[in-house]
């Protein structure tokens, strides 16, 4: 992007002929006149900026931090009134249905 934007910048008249040229399907290219403004180099610069942005992240991210650990889950498992490990699975293979754990009996 760079570079199409600097070969813009720095030929635009050029760019405009053939442009029009191509528009209009013809093989010369007509007389034309362009000159770039402030904003076509402010682009230019700023893909400059984008791409070596692009290529230092892309060396320094070996050393960025990996996953956290913060919010995982303990490794204790959840015991049942016995210290038997009980699971959802359990549940839901006896019957019953663990998303009315908290719920008032009807029974």
């Amino acid at each position: 992007a760079a570079l199409m934007t600097l070969f813009v910048v720095l030929r635009p008249v050029t760019t405009v002929a053939d442009a029009v040229a191509r528009e209009l399907a013809r093989t010369t290219a007509p007389a034309a006149t362009g000159s770039s403004t402030v904003w076509a180099w402010l682009a230019a610069a700023a893909a400059v900026l984008l791409a070596v942005g692009a290529v230092l992240a892309a060396a320094s991210s070996r050393s960025w931090a990996g996953l956290s650990g913060r919010y995982d889950r303990g490794a204790k498992p959840a015991s049942g009134p016995r210290g038997e490990v009980r699971t959802t699975w359990d549940e839901l293979s006896e019957g019953h249905d663990p998303t009315l754990r908290d719920a008032p009996d009807e029974t």
